[in-house]
């Protein structure tokens, strides 16, 4: 665009400048994997948090140790059973944010009012990172291809899985865009083929692009995740896969956010963080998937 004189090129001393009185904020998608898990928290002093796990072991209890017998007079064999644990030592985890004087005396409205809320969602999707990243280390099922989209076919395959393991209830998939949209997305496939949808899903994702439940598996988007040579590896799990523990602050809370003033330097510091860990507890009980997202 050319410049002419007389425009705003020339004359810019007295421009006025019009600010939002609200700033656009960008939060993380937080508290997704977390509430798909099992929780334990420790009281202040807390060393570690322990899970515990009953005919887990090598030893357990089925049908195979019961058969009918004629002979009344002589002891039952006992069976032998395991109790394990799986335990988390927490680590902390802080976070902090500094902000000069200078910066709101200078600013239309004081940044300061958002610090709080980013912190805290910083840390909530920071406990979804630990958990999404424990979907590497399941290792009794595993399905997908790392240069194919995902399919239904897969996600039958992981709930045949975690059904071989009698997984209570109803697994989750968690999973990243690429893994639920576009060209390698599940919601593609289930537009694609009227064999394995339907006119009214077909119809609900075409609308909404989503839908909740699939395949048996109740379906949640994160994006707390690491994708490598355009591949992604997502979980499929029940909540008693894996674990999060976290030692509780004095007052009872999970995380802490305070403020610390240093007026010598004209610097406020807000200062967040959480004391806790991940874990799994049964391997069986979630799936790997591996597939292109890219």
């Amino acid at each position: 665009m050319a410049n002419y004189a007389g425009d705003v090129s020339y004359l810019a001393g007295a421009l006025r400048e019009q600010i939002q009185a609200e700033a656009i904020v960008r939060y993380a998608i937080a508290g997704v994997t977390r509430k798909l898990v099992s929780i334990a928290n420790g009281s202040p002093g807390a060393q570690t948090i322990s899970f515990d796990k009953v005919n887990m072991g090598t030893n357990v209890i089925n049908s195979a140790d019961i058969s009918a017998r004629t002979d009344s007079t002589t002891a039952v064999t006992a069976t032998v059973i395991n109790t394990d644990k799986a335990t988390i030592t927490p680590a902390l985890y802080p976070v902090a944010v500094h902000q000069y004087d200078r910066v709101a005396m200078s600013s239309a409205h004081d940044p300061a009012i958002y610090w709080g809320g980013l912190i805290a969602n910083a840390l909530a999707a920071k406990v979804d990172n630990l958990l999404n990243a424990l979907f590497d280390g399941f290792t009794t099922n595993t399905e997908g291809t790392s240069t194919v989209g995902v399919t239904v076919d897969n996600l039958l395959e992981a709930l045949k899985d975690l059904k071989a393991y009698n997984a209570p209830g109803v697994p989750a998939w968690v999973a990243p865009a690429g893994n639920i949209w576009g060209e390698y997305g599940i919601m593609s496939e289930v537009l694609s083929a009227d064999a394995i949808a339907g006119v009214q899903t077909q119809d609900e994702v075409l609308r909404n692009a989503f839908i909740g439940r699939i395949a048996g598996l109740n379906l949640y988007h994160s994006e707390e995740f690491t994708e490598s040579s355009n591949a992604t590896k997502s979980g499929i799990f029940v909540p008693q896969a894996l674990g999060y523990g976290y030692v509780e602050w004095p007052g009872g809370s999970e995380i802490r956010v305070e403020v610390q003033r240093e007026a010598d330097q004209f610097l406020t510091k807000w200062i967040g963080a959480f004391f806790g860990g991940v874990i799994e507890i049964y391997d069986p009980y979630g799936v790997e998937l591996h597939t292109k997202t890219s």
